[in-house]
Order: structure tokens, then C-alpha cells, then sequence
């Protein structure tokens, strides 16, 4: 029973949530089976809900004290107890969302005949909604929806008029150039990391219509999301900034999950130009990820993920401030997961005192780390090689030169990092073979980290 989809849910509600839940279960109209009741009442009694305390013979003792247990209807029960607490869910989200309800009611209306009230309620629904300060794309679909409802509402009897068609296609269509424009701008980066068949029919056509009708670019909402998928496909620096500067004084018009998914396409721009040796965007880069962080749209439940704390950590080294890298790690530490904020701290501090050339001491936090992510392992493993390289120390290195490559070849669910890290530990194996040339064969940008390689084999 622990592992039953009601648990499962049930266990995701808040206190307050379990709170309306009971009252709702309370309530009678929604038991088909007054015996799901028993279940309710015996996890209420529990002060953990464990897999123990969950154990079906328990719980069906604790419904039929004097009954044999009868595994089928226990079953039964479990799932008649899914079914009513996601009529729960249903209830809560409909009750919680004006739209919704509105539109439900609606509808109920119009099936009823009670036409007035139909046209009555979404009139005023339409009303609040343009009043509404976030105008995305769902704002636009809300529109047309309730604009198509009043529109049926209104020809039911008189098929002659225009009524409001105009705002049923006005809205239908500005909702699906935004849409059309967000995911493919998502399709493109998707298909830089996999194989995908995805086929996006009206992009062209949408494309076309927006560089042929003046009207359609002035929508701010299209506007954005228009600039990003060019910046993106064509790489068109000049419309950076001006992209930039449209989001932050539009802001208003979307929620926070556009607003973080529109900052975080602008910084996947910025690593793409840093990665082509467009080094100017560095400072951008680092500027964007403090803003973000402050106006906390790039954080997700309240922290920030331990990769872009590193990627942040990283552009402060290539911009060579380390003061700045370490006070920023004082200044935002706060704001990591528990369960890895040891690590992240312990790897970027490793990082700055590499590049300071405090061998021993960022040796010394590497050794006593206990990192719990792999990508954290390999990328502090090739980092410990690159130390060991430069302090001279070549029979350690290529002890551990062999245990990296153990590791490499060990992993299997590391997607396209298996690539990388094995041309990692071949360029170190490189390494070792072209010390005693005396005519260097520099590594090519095929390598990664290619410059640090050519730096240290000169030096050798």
C-alpha cells in the first residue's frame, strides 16, 4: 500500500492540504465506498506514514477488526482511495482557478439553456482578464477560449452577425505565433543534445508573417520570443542586447517560468558565444547571472542549482576575479541545496586555488572531498590530473591517470560526458607521450580544454 498512487499523493499535500482534504472526504458525496473512510482515519492516526505502518494487513485489521483479510477488496479499497483524493485535487485546482471555474460554470449554463447568465458570467470573466498584468500566452488562450464561448453563446439563435469573432481569431492567433515561436526555440536546443523527429510545419509560415505584417512585431510577447529564435538560428549579435533590454522592461507581461525560461535562453546565447572564444560576453554573462539570481528568477524552490553556482564560479576565473569568485561564494552559499552545498563549495574553492597556483591546498580539498555526483567526480578528477601535471608529480599522475580512466569507462548513464571525458583522458595520455618530443604536436580544438593542454606541453 506505501507505494499506491493515493500514498504517493497523499504524501506530496502539505499540512494545510491535508487539512481541506479531511473536510472534503468528510463531506460524504464523494465515498462510493464508506469502508475508504477507514483508510483515511487509520493514516490520520499514524504518526508516520511508513512502509510498515502502511502494511495492507494492518490497515484492513484496523477497517474489519473481525474480518479475515481479503487481499481483492483491499485492492478495491486502495483504489476507490486514489480516485477521491484526486477528485480532491480536481476540486482544489478548478476552486483555485477563477478562469476554470468560470468557464465551467459556462458551460453548465449554455447546456441548461440559462443563456443570460452564460453571456453574463464570461463577459465579466473577459473583462477581468484584460485586466489581468500578465498578458503570455496563456493570457491570449484564456481570451480566445472564453471569446469562442461567448461568440457560440451569442450565434445560438442568430447565425448572421459577426458578433466577436474578430477577438476569437485575433487571440487564437497571436497564442500560436508566441507558442510556435517559444518551442522551437526549445526544439533547437533539444536537438543539440539528442536525436529528435520532430517536425515544426508552421514555423515558416509564421516566420514569413511576422517579416510581412508590421503590426505583429510591435506585440511585445511576439516580438521577444521572435528575437530569441533568431538570435539563436542566426546568431545575430546585434539583436542581443536589444532583446535583453525588451525582457526587462516587459517583465510584467510574463510569469516566472517564462521569465526564467527567456533569462536562461539568453545565458545559454552568452556560453555559446564565450565557447567560440567571444570573450566579451563573459562580463555579460556574469552580469545576467546576478540579476537573475537577485530579481530570483533564476531560482527554482528557493535555491540556485549547484551547476550554475560552478558555471558562475567559472566565468569569475576566466574574467580573473577571484576576490570576486570567493565573496561570492560567502554572499550566496545560502541559497544551495543542503545536500550538495558542501560539495559545490568545496570544488569551486578547489577551482579558484588551481588557478591562484595554490597546488597543495586545492590538492588537499579534492583528496578529502566525498563528491556525490559523477559529472562532480570526473570533472574533479581531471582537475587533480592537471594539478599533479603541473606540481611535476608524474608518478602520481599517472596512477591516477589510470583510475580516471577506470572511472570514465565504468560509467554508462552519463549520455554525452562519456565523450567528453574519455577525449579528456586520451589528450592526458597524449600528454605523457609527447613530454620527451622534442618537435610538440599541438592539440587541436577537437580536444577539450585544448588550450591548457598546448599551454603545459610547451612548458614542459
Amino acid at each position: 500500500m506505501y507505494n499506491s498512487r493515493f500514498v504517493t499523493i497523499y504524501n506530496s499535500l502539505n499540512k494545510e492540504e491535508k487539512r481541506q482534504f479531511k473536510k472534503f472526504y468528510s463531506s460524504g458525496f464523494v465515498i462510493k465506498y464508506r469502508e475508504v473512510l477507514g483508510i483515511f482515519k487509520y493514516i490520520e492516526t499514524r504518526k508516520n506514514v511508513t512502509k510498515l505502518s502502511l502494511d495492507k494487513n494492518r490497515v484492513f485489521e484496523y477497517i474489519f477488526p473481525n474480518n479475515e483479510y481479503n487481499d481483492t477488496y483491499m485492492r478495491q479499497l486502495i483504489f476507490q482511495a486514489s480516485k477521491v483524493i484526486e477528485s480532491f485535487i480536481v476540486f482544489k485546482q478548478a476552486y483555485e482557478n477563477d478562469i476554470l471555474k468560470d468557464v465551467l460554470l459556462s458551460e453548465y449554463y449554455v447546456k441548461k439553456e440559462l443563456l443570460k447568465d452564460a453571456q453574463n458570467k464570461i463577459t465579466d470573466t473577459i473583462d477581468n482578464v484584460k485586466e489581468n498584468t500578465v498578458k503570455n500566452a496563456n493570457h491570449y488562450f484564456d481570451l480566445f477560449r472564453l471569446n469562442r464561448i461567448l461568440y457560440d453563446i451569442q450565434a445560438k439563435d442568430n447565425r448572421s452577425g459577426d458578433f466577436n469573432i474578430n477577438e476569437v481569431i485575433v487571440n487564437l492567433n497571436t497564442f500560436v505565433i508566441i507558442e510556435v515561436l517559444k518551442y522551437s526555440t526549445r526544439l533547437m536546443s533539444i536537438k543539440e543534445i539528442t536525436a529528435t523527429k520532430a517536425k515544426n510545419i508552421l514555423l515558416k509560415h509564421i516566420l514569413k508573417l511576422i517579416e510581412e505584417d508590421d503590426t505583429l512585431i510591435e506585440i511585445p510577447q511576439i516580438r521577444i520570443y521572435y528575437n530569441i529564435y533568431r538570435i539563436h538560428t542566426d546568431g545575430v549579435e546585434s539583436m542581443y542586447q536589444d532583446f535583453l533590454e525588451d525582457v526587462k522592461k516587459h517583465e510584467q507581461l510574463f510569469d516566472e517560468h517564462d521569465l526564467n525560461e527567456l533569462y536562461r535562453l539568453a545565458i545559454n546565447f552568452c556560453i555559446r558565444m564565450v565557447n567560440s572564444n567571444n570573450e566579451r560576453y563573459y562580463a555579460i554573462l556574469y552580469d545576467l547571472y546576478i540579476y537573475t539570481i537577485e530579481q530570483k528568477l533564476l531560482l527554482e524552490n528557493d535555491e540556485i542549482s549547484r551547476f550554475t553556482f560552478t558555471n558562475i564560479i567559472t566565468v569569475l576565473i576566466k574574467l580573473k576575479r577571484y576576490t570576486d569568485a570567493e565573496d561570492f561564494i560567502i554572499k550566496y552559499e545560502y541559497l544551495l541545496n543542503k545536500e550538495y552545498k558542501e560539495n559545490t563549495i568545496d570544488f569551486n574553492r578547489a577551482k579558484i586555488l588551481y588557478e591562484l597556483e595554490d597546488y597543495s591546498a586545492a590538492l588537499d580539498i579534492l583528496n578529502t572531498s566525498v563528491l556525490k555526483d559523477v559529472l562532480w567526480n570526473l570533472n574533479a578528477k581531471n582537475l587533480q590530473l592537471k594539478i599533479l601535471y603541473e606540481m611535476n608529480e608524474l608518478d602520481w599522475y599517472q596512477s591516477q591517470l589510470n583510475a580516471f580512466i577506470a572511472y570514465v569507462n565504468r560509467q554508462k548513464d552519463i549520455g554525452y560526458h562519456k565523450e567528453y571525458f574519455t577525449k579528456i583522458y586520451k589528450a592526458h595520455k597524449k600528454l605523457i607521450q609527447l613530454r620527451g618530443d622534442k618537435v610538440k604536436e599541438k592539440f587541436t580544438e577537437e580536444t577539450p580544454q585544448f588550450d591548457w593542454f598546448n599551454k603545459v606541453i610547451d612548458s614542459k
